[in-house]
Formats: structure tokens, C-alpha cells, sequence
């Protein structure tokens, strides 16, 4: 995956492709955008602001199965479907477990990711 080709060597920035990059045209862009677009569409605040845990996670998750819909083929829901595959349950004592938090902190941390 090539996120940015721009480079410092302790003297000089080399930005390979100034154009397209300051201008925000990379390979990665138009999906990103239809992405978000589509969250917004269908994002909804919860009932209450102070849901946390596996309520935020379904929460969260409820809206990303929205925008795959929409956008189907995008290449950011790797790690969603990783952790879609996880098995277990939610228990606060696995909270410093790693498959405990990437199985329930995956859609959280898109949701990040989107609105951010």
C-alpha cells in the first residue's frame, strides 16, 4: 500500500508527485470519499451520548454494514472482517485482551477513522 512517496533524508523534502498529492488525487481517494459520503448518510448519534463498550461497537457497527452496502469495494475493511471472524463474547475482563479488543474496537476505530 503506498500512502505517501514524500521523504525527508535530514536535508531535503522530496515530494514525488507535488501535484497530485497536494491537490489530494491518490489511488486511495476516491474511495475514501465515497467512504465517507456514505457514512454521513448514515451515520445517527445514539439514543444516549454516553453508550460505551459493546453497545458502541454495535452501534458503530450497525452504520459500517450500511456503507458496505453502499460502497461494496472498498479497501479499508480489512480489519473489520478479521474481526468479524474472531470468536468470543464481550467481557470488560478481557478489555487488555488483543482479540478482545479487535474484535469489539474494529468498528469503533473505523467509525475514527471516518469522522476524523
Amino acid at each position: 500500500l503506498e500512502i505517501c512517496k514524500c521523504s525527508f533524508d535530514g536535508r531535503k523534502f522530496r515530494v514525488a508527485d507535488p501535484h497530485n498529492t497536494f491537490s489530494g488525487r491518490t489511488t486511495m481517494e476516491p474511495n475514501r470519499r465515497a467512504v465517507v459520503g456514505s457514512y454521513a448518510r448514515h451515520f445517527a448519534p445514539p439514543a444516549s451520548r454516553y453508550i460505551r463498550d459493546e453497545a458502541a461497537s454495535a452501534h458503530a457497527g450497525a452504520v459500517i454494514a450500511r456503507v458496505r452496502a453502499d460502497v461494496r469495494d472498498a479497501p479499508f475493511y480489512e480489519q473489520l472482517d478479521r474481526a468479524a471472524s474472531l470468536r468470543g463474547h464481550y467481557s470488560p475482563d478481557d478489555l487488555w485482551d488483543s482479540e478482545t479488543q479487535l474484535k469489539f474496537g474494529a468498528s469503533i476505530q473505523f467509525h475514527n477513522f471516518v469522522v476524523k
